[in-house]
């Protein structure tokens, strides 16, 4: 088995010397980040439910289920968001 196709490192010898490995967090609690988009500040919240683009100042926001994404659906909700 390895860690990583790119390097065909062999998983055995990364756990012999000691080298870290890039592993994903699994995601169980609320994670809330500001970002900009055309000069406008938004918080997108991601929880284990799915993701949310909300605009600062408003309550809320367009939100979309991970199952919903993934299946090509749309989003719920919309109030708060212009464009």
């Amino acid at each position: 088995m390895y860690a990583s196709s790119a390097f065909r490192i062999p998983f055995q010898t990364l756990l012999e010397h000691g080298a870290p490995l890039a592993m994903t967090t699994k995601l169980d609690k609320t994670l809330k980040r500001e970002i900009d988009i055309d000069g406008q500040p938004y918080t997108v919240t991601i929880s284990p439910e799915g993701v949310k683009l909300t605009q600062k100042g408003f309550r809320k926001g367009r939100e979309m289920a991970w199952r919903s994404l993934w299946q090509g659906g749309t989003e719920e909700g919309s109030g708060g968001m212009s464009g």
